[in-house]
């Protein structure tokens, strides 16, 4: 097991100032990176009359994933005075849901409760640019086993939602509608993602597909292979076909994994694919449902090539770039 980091390197690490070339930020004042920045330019070619895509792999990235694990960890305050060692009491996934409410409006985005009883699930949309009714959804849970900051489970996959989120809304043309969704109760058998598929499927929303992400932060080897999880018909050739496109050299096997929030939608006939480390080829985190979950334990390079994979793969499909 590593052991986890004295407090004043954490703070490096959180700041550009360790290095990192992205957005600078200041752990010290609690302010995020500016939501309002100009797009960079994308390597991907921009369609006539819809302007440059921003570039999937921008390099405020990391910085912000930084920002939104460290917050959900402890690593930070997540509100004044307020620090997380865990999402799974009552009190800390009411302070998470708080923030990421906030985090999804500093995007320009109407954040949404969805309380279906027994816990609640926090989602978005961001519409299509012309008429349309499909829909695809981006997902991952934010509640933590108990007792488990649970950084990599799944402060990565919520950190690579809420990127996904403020990358396609910098996408003009889009035409197909995004619902961005953080799922409670995954920990208790995937009560709220199954909740939310249902009320998708109640609603009658045209759902293309379904991509969720849990456990993207462990890479030991260093290879930066990564597994799509039981991926119903054409979404492995989407994931293979983004990787072509954005010049990727990401290594994906696909698994037959389950348990977690990808199977829910399965449930109301949902195509639906989950993305992850090398869980089921042995490339997974040690510190799985443990209080060692923390954030000084996550690959942040790893987790961003997972995202700009997802940026690449979306912003892609939201241009008709992808069939």
């Amino acid at each position: 097991m590593r052991s986890q980091l004295p407090a004043f390197l954490i703070a490096c690490l959180l700041s550009a100032g360790c290095g990192d070339d992205g957005v600078p930020w200041s752990p010290d004042t609690g302010a995020p990176p500016d939501l309002t920045l100009a797009p960079d330019s994308s390597p991907l070619a921009a369609d006539a009359g819809c302007g440059d895509l921003p570039n999937p792999a921008a390099a405020w990235i990391t910085p912000y994933q930084k920002e939104v694990i460290g917050k959900l960890t402890g690593a930070l305050e997540i509100s004044p005075g307020v620090k997380l060692s865990e999402r799974q009491t009552a009190k800390s996934r009411v302070a998470a849901r708080a923030y990421l409410s906030t985090s999804l409006a500093a995007m320009g985005l109407k954040p949404r409760s969805h309380d279906y009883g027994s816990g609640v699930n926090i989602h978005a949309t961001l519409a299509a640019s012309t008429a349309s009714q499909d829909t695809l959804v981006v997902g991952a849970h934010y509640d933590s086993a108990k007792g488990c900051p649970g950084a990599n489970d799944n402060a990565t996959g919520v950190a690579a939602v809420l990127a996904a989120a403020r990358h396609l809304s910098q996408v003009s043309c889009r035409g197909q509608n995004y619902i961005f969704a953080l799922f409670d109760e995954e920990e208790l058998k995937q009560v709220g993602s199954t909740a939310f598929a249902k009320q998708l499927y109640t609603s009658k929303t045209q759902v293309v597909s379904v991509h969720t992400m849990d456990q993207m932060g462990w890479d030991q080897d260093g290879d930066g292979a990564m597994e799509v999880e039981r991926p119903d018909p054409g979404l492995m050739s989407l994931y293979q076909k983004a990787l072509t496109l954005g010049g990727l050299k990401i290594p994906l096997t696909q698994t037959k994994t389950g348990g977690t929030d990808h199977v829910a939608f399965r449930l109301y006939n949902f195509a639906a694919a989950g993305l992850t480390e090398e869980y089921a080829s042995g490339d997974t985190t040690p510190h799985y449902h443990s209080p060692t979950d923390t954030f000084d334990t996550i690959n942040f390079p790893y987790l961003a090539s997972a995202t700009q994979l997802w940026n690449t793969l979306f912003s892609a499909l939201a241009r008709g770039a992808l069939q």
